[in-house]
């Protein structure tokens, strides 16, 4: 594989990590794929990535698509920490890549991507995105191997998971009503210390998630926010779309990731984020 290809395969194979945590229509499926082939066969990946940044419908995507193709494409990128920067990638591109693939349906991606041309609607078939998932999911799972063989990573996961846990007891306890003011005031404080060592790592959409979730809990200590049933779950919702990243679980997180969203501009009515 010549150095040019290797690069785009490491961007196509970022996408397709990325969608395994959202369950995908065909629609979405034909989309994504579109995509990967446009990248797959560019000439010119970093301009076709800059122009597709000017596009209001596919620029936040396309900017973290790039930053990933500048980074592979670095004189001084560190090789033996590829697998973490990879993974970090990838989660950073979660919350573009489920917007892109909500706004976006294939024929307007076209338009956008190669104007003037025709798709033909039965050009991607079923077997075609197959083809195309069978043929990285081994590299994609020897990647995730390696992260998890990190032993710093591996510390930084135990802890994530330890709190996960201690705040998902907590949340129960909460709508029970069954939780004093200063072990309420100390769990804002824990959570206001993970987050800054969440920050350390550099994992943006943990770290956004788990702010989100901090501040609604920094706001139901404060009596700003009425502890309901909608807020708990919510809260909750943060908590899963963590664990099945930071875990790597194969599940669908689009409807936790569209409550984060929610709770989150509901935080922006307060002037909070």
């Amino acid at each position: 594989m010549s150095e040019f290809n290797f690069k785009k395969q490491y961007l196509i194979q970022q996408l397709q990590y990325a969608a395994t945590f959202l369950r995908l229509t065909k629609e979405q499926e034909n989309v994504l794929f579109f995509l990967c082939n446009y990248i797959d066969t560019s000439n010119d990946i970093l301009r076709d990535l800059t122009n597709a940044a000017k596009i209001t419908e596919i620029s936040a995507l396309a900017l973290k698509i790039k930053h990933s193709y500048e980074f592979i494409s670095s004189s001084k990128i560190q090789y033996l920490n590829i697998s973490d920067k990879y993974k970090k990638q990838t989660q950073e591109m979660l919350y573009d890549l489920l917007n892109f693939l909500n706004t976006v349906d294939i024929k307007k991606l076209q338009s956008i991507l190669e104007p003037g041309l025709e798709i033909e609607e039965n050009t991607i078939t079923d077997s075609t995105f197959v083809s195309s998932k069978d043929n990285i999911e081994n590299t994609t799972n020897n990647v995730i191997e390696n992260i998890k063989e990190n032993p710093v990573y591996k510390k930084f996961e135990k802890k994530i998971v330890e709190n996960i846990r201690y705040y998902d007891n907590l949340l129960t306890e909460l709508y029970q009503n069954s939780v004093d003011l200063n072990e309420l005031s100390e769990s804002v404080h824990r959570a206001k210390d993970l987050e800054d060592e969440i920050r350390k790592f550099g994992f943006e959409v943990i770290l956004d998630v788990h702010h989100i979730f901090t501040v609604t809990l920094d706001l139901v200590f404060k009596s700003t926010l009425p502890v309901t049933n909608d807020i708990i779950e919510s809260m909750r919702a943060c908590l899963i779309v963590i664990a099945s990243i930071i875990k790597n679980k194969d599940i669908d997180l689009s409807f936790y990731l569209s409550r984060v969203e929610n709770l989150k501009k509901l935080l922006n009515s307060f002037h909070k984020l």
